[in-house]
């Protein structure tokens, strides 16, 4: 049985004794995707199981980056990329707009063990001119 098939185990476990589900937005603001300043760490309520729902960029500086787009890494200090990988963020979001940004699954899956220390990288964009781009992230996750 693989580690992800062990999560989903323990994750529907949970749902089935009916523990209450915990939605939680955590919110990194001024995420520079010109520079790619971070990483930043996110801590989940002690003992619950996790999982990765949505990621999503409200742009407070245009984004510049024509040739390469920013993108938004989720995962543990020995796998940075071990939960999720974004898409770009929108060449030209305009300050403001927002994005919800599909991810896929990293080796890891979307499954956050327990007591984990989550580590979100954003990554820099690339622009024929000068790379600009500072959003407020938002990670959702559902504990249980």
């Amino acid at each position: 049985m693989t580690t992800n098939t062990r999560r989903w185990q323990a994750l529907n476990e949970r749902l089935k004794d009916n523990e209450q589900v915990i939605a939680v937005t955590y919110t990194l603001p001024g995420v520079d995707f010109g520079t790619a300043n971070g990483p930043f760490e996110i801590v989940g309520p002690a003992g619950k199981i996790g999982k990765l729902v949505d990621i999503m960029a409200l742009a407070t500086e245009v984004f510049a980056t024509d040739a390469t787009e920013g993108t938004v890494i989720v995962g543990t200090a020995a796998d940075p990329n071990g939960y999720a990988i974004s898409d770009g963020i929108t060449d030209a979001l305009a300050v403001g707009d927002s994005e919800n940004l599909t991810f896929t699954e990293g080796a890891l899956g979307s499954i956050i063990d327990p007591d984990t220390t989550i580590i979100v990288t954003p990554t820099a964009g690339v622009d024929a001119g000068a790379e600009s781009g500072i959003a407020t992230v938002m990670i959702t996750i559902l504990w249980v």
